[in-house]
């Protein structure tokens, strides 16, 4: 096999402090992580796009020495995991697109083309021909297949998988704002080289920003109270410890209190704790 400049690991960051102790302890003990749903947007100059929710779990590709900056952009809590498990959970790199570019309006125009056609075939969906906005996207939740003639009804079955496409959307370079913090104009999203996992809920999977609609109950909710629908859902990311390459903290401190931790999961026999542990590697003791 040829030397390849990618890494073999995939790394997930929960943060600073207490609320990224505590998130990595949870994944730990769990040997899971919970999707959550993330505020996306591509921005084109050629077609009006609305913000979004996609549920995902996110990832970088990294080699160690190159994480310092992204230390400083998510936290110094986290955990990586073998590339390999990755890849077979169904994990894949985004699909960045400059503002500028041909691809994705493309790529948008057939998704909601499609959408079109199957909207002819169901009263329920309001199709606008000027824009998809938040009346569209929220019908697209309500394609009924079973309700639609055998051509229309193929091109229903296949549509999710369409939809799937914009889960993986990303803006190469554009605005970041995050809550509390300043925004940053020209953040260059690409340098986060990310991967996801985007589960699957086709009932659910691209849901409008401040919509009211059947998974919220018919009420306005944001990405928090759309978290709470999913996170005793089925579709947790599982990991087995042998897959554990990684597990970051920021201190001495922090290492002695995670072993503290790990010393008391449960059902793991004393070799698999001791392997675990042998993982935790202190932030402060690199030279990056």
């Amino acid at each position: 096999m040829t030397t390849s400049t990618y890494p073999e690991t995939l790394f997930h960051f929960c943060g600073d402090e207490k609320k990224g102790e505590d998130a990595l302890k949870s994944i730990l003990s769990s040997k899971s992580f919970i999707p959550s749903y993330a505020r996306e947007r591509v921005i084109s100059t050629k077609v009006e796009t609305p913000y979004f929710f996609v549920p995902m779990v996110s990832f970088c590709d990294f080699k160690v020495h190159e994480l310092n900056l992204h230390f400083t952009k998510y936290g110094k809590f986290g955990i990586g995991l073998s590339k390999t498990w990755g890849i077979e959970k169904g994990l894949n790199p985004v699909f960045y697109f400059s503002n500028g570019s041909e691809l994705f309006p493309e790529m948008w125009s057939a998704i909601f083309k499609v959408y079109e056609i199957i909207s002819i075939s169901d009263p329920e969906i309001h199709y606008k021909t000027e824009n998809l906005n938040a009346d569209n996207i929220e019908a697209l939740n309500k394609i009924k297949p079973d309700e639609m003639n055998a051509i229309t009804r193929i091109i229903a079955s296949e549509f999710p998988r369409l939809l799937k496409l914009l889960t993986y959307a990303k803006n190469y370079q554009g605005e970041l704002k995050r809550d509390g913090e300043e925004l940053i104009p020209d953040f260059r999203f690409a340098d986060d080289r990310e991967w996801r996992y985007v589960p699957k809920v086709p009932d659910r999977l691209v849901i409008p920003e401040n919509l009211p609609n059947s998974l919220t109950g018919g009420k306005h909710y944001g990405k928090e109270e759309l978290n709470e629908q999913i996170i005793n859902s089925s579709h947790h990311l599982e990991f087995g410890y042998d897959d554990v390459k990684f597990i970051f903290v920021p201190d001495e401190d922090a290492r002695l209190d995670l072993i503290s931790f790990i010393e008391t999961i449960e059902k793991e026999t004393r070799e698999t704790i001791n392997l675990l542990i042998s993982k935790i590697t202190v932030i402060s003791h690199l030279d990056l």
